[in-house]
């Protein structure tokens, strides 16, 4: 009974905070005001104050099946863009529009509208699988092994044909001039992501750090690897490193500046306001054409502009969706979710239960007591009721067990299911809810008085480990909240001097032979350095990647046996996650990324901008 109390205590102050949020029982309507003095966008919402909603009846009926050009995306980010420079990050929403790597999903691999063959949807789980990418600045790629050396080469053939964008208004655009990207573009590009010491992947990929890359024919590049970094270098040089016109940097020195953006993608840039907006025109001199469905051959992209809002407030971000200002949102949470299905009739939803196949377990550092012993680390999992969890916050739609990755399809034999034949019993016995077990543990361990701990959080973590704190002090184990802001958080796990306790992500599943949350550093929170039989695992599995991936996640579902075992880390409970979109986007199926963190998908939509008007937007 005391702990339905609490538990009833804790929902309900996050119901009202909820409400809170929402503005109690008024009705809102949203309304986009352009400032013609700065060019801001303002998202204002005005209350009716009627606290009732007439339903109407929504009419969907497309006005066309036909392909159409014109009209603008509009489209709404929560974070700012604070940096422009292509080399120094690796994705984003506005860079995807007009910037290209040397491969991305291939679009009619997924769903294209109904017209693709569906092998991935391009949704939730941001796959990087090499069998279903296309080649962009690439037109074709092997790559090599000497096991006599133990290095690898990644070689790429060059696609001709490729033009830079040119945009008349803009000097740095002016300079390239609309040029054909060259084999020397790609290794410059390439070597200044291995070189500058602020590049994404220079700061993430120590092992690529100056990989000798070459000109090796008229159209051809090769990267030399080591063979224990081929993995990365594959993946990292394909999708990873957007490609650059050197003169530009060699003139102004770095690309921080948005006005010297040149690229060779579907868009170019034209304006910028600050925490504002951006806008992406139409490049006329893009390459690709629609590959498939009923605009097949037709030029890309479709729409003439795609506008992307600055919204910090998530509730702001909720209001322009709703009233048909911006046209496509994601990801929402289970609540938003609740809260847009209510209020925006006609608009379309994907559910997913998760976001890129991520966890956020707890991570428990073995390096010191108490969680060097297993018995402990044990105990902290039978103490958590996940099943109540998932029905008390997300009625029983969240995944309660998203660890090591949650589950996605396209990774089907990496998952150790619990109804597999040679699923190990003791694991069941672990991750299920026995208070008086986890009582018994401790007292085997040392500790029948249980112990005292603490854990690193931000703040908006608190809401949902201050239920785990409730099941742990029913079983002696007093957990106290160490609250920080996100960058110190941050700063103090990758320095490994967080407290016993700390919560952070998985990674996406796509990575899972980095071995993210069980290896290396930064997402090795649990400080596991010692393992032997992981350290066997993973040399396998990374060895395997790159000729043989479905072996490689067969490797890695034998490591979870062991890892499971050792309770490493306490799994969260995940919730769904949503994404909307207005139904006049069209040739369009819930895409996110096509690829990995490859957001291209505006350049494959076009709009029903008839449809958009009769629905009265």
């Amino acid at each position: 009974m005391k702990k339905k109390i609490i538990w009833t205590l804790i929902s309900g102050l996050m119901v009202l905070a909820l409400i809170l949020a929402s503005c109690g029982t008024t009705e809102t309507t949203g309304d986009v005001e352009e400032d013609e003095g700065d060019g801001k966008v303002v998202i204002t919402e005005s209350e009716t104050g009627t606290g009732t909603t007439e339903e109407k009846e929504v009419v969907i009926k497309p006005s066309s099946d036909e392909a159409q050009y014109g009209g603008t995306l509009n489209l709404a980010t929560g974070m700012t863009i604070t940096q422009w420079d292509p080399t120094r990050i690796i994705t984003g929403t506005v860079p995807g529009l007009y910037l290209n790597s040397l491969w991305e999903g291939d679009w009619a691999r997924g769903p294209a509208g109904g017209h693709g063959t569906g092998e991935t949807d391009w949704g939730f789980t941001n796959n990087d699988i090499f069998d279903l990418k296309l080649g962009i600045i690439a037109e074709s790629w092997k790559w090599t092994i000497d096991a006599a050396t133990q290095t690898g080469k990644i070689i790429y053939q060059i696609r001709p044909g490729v033009h830079w964008a040119l945009d008349p208004d803009k000097e740095a655009s002016r300079l390239v001039n609309g040029r054909e990207v060259t084999a020397d573009d790609v290794v410059y590009s390439l070597t200044r992501a291995t070189t500058y010491q602020y590049a994404f992947v220079f700061s993430i990929n120590a092992e690529l750090r100056d990989t000798p890359i070459e000109k090796t024919g008229p159209r051809e590049v090769t990267a030399t690897v080591s063979l224990d970094a081929l993995y990365n270098g594959i993946t990292r040089f394909g999708d990873a490193i957007f490609i650059i016109p050197p003169e530009v940097v060699e003139k102004y020195g770095d690309l921080s500046d948005w006005r010297n953006q040149v690229g060779t993608g579907p868009f170019y840039i034209r304006d910028w306001v600050q925490d504002s907006f951006a806008t992406a025109i139409r490049n006329d001199n893009f390459w690709m054409t629609d590959p498939v469905g009923p605009g097949q051959g037709n030029q890309l992209p479709y729409v003439d502009k795609v506008k992307t809002m600055v919204v910090i407030d998530a509730s702001t971000r909720l209001a322009a969706l709703r009233t048909g200002k911006v046209d496509h949102l994601v990801p929402l949470s289970y609540d938003q979710a609740e809260e847009m299905r209510a209020s925006a009739k006609g608009i379309i939803e994907i559910e997913s239960p998760h976001w890129q196949g991520r966890g956020m377990p707890m991570f428990m550092r073995t390096d010191t007591p108490p969680f060097d012993n297993v018995l402990v680390r044990r105990a902290m999992n039978m103490a958590i009721d996940r099943d109540e969890i998932n029905q008390g916050l997300y009625d029983g739609k969240g995944d309660p067990f998203p660890l090591p990755f949650a589950y996605t399809k396209e990774y089907d034999p990496l998952y150790l299911k619990p109804t597999d034949p040679d699923y190990p019993p003791i694991l069941n016995e672990i991750y299920s809810y026995n208070p008086e077990k986890a009582k018994q543990l401790l007292a085997e361990a040392g500790y029948p008085n249980g112990f005292k701990t603490q854990l690193l959080i931000v703040s908006g973590e608190a809401d949902y480990n201050s239920i785990l704190l409730e099941y742990w002090k029913a079983v002696g184990i007093e957990v106290e909240f160490q609250i920080v802001e996100a960058g110190d958080k941050g700063s103090m796990s990758m320095g490994w001097r967080h407290p016993a306790l700390v919560n952070d992500t998985t990674g996406p599943v796509a990575v899972f032979m980095v071995g993210n949350t069980y290896a290396g550093h930064r997402f090795n929170l649990s400080i596991l350095t010692d393992d032997q039989v992981i350290t066997d695992h993973l040399t396998k599995v990374r060895t395997y990647a790159y000729t043989d991936l479905t072996q490689a996640m067969k490797e890695y579902r034998e490591m979870t046996k062991h890892v499971l075992a050792q309770a490493y880390h306490v799994p969260n409970v995940a919730g769904p996650v949503s994404l909307f979109y207005w139904p006049w986007i069209r040739n369009y199926s819930g895409e996110i990324t096509v690829g990995y963190d490859d957001m291209t998908w505006p350049q494959y939509i076009w709009l029903d901008l008839d449809l958009k008007k009769s629905m009265g937007y």
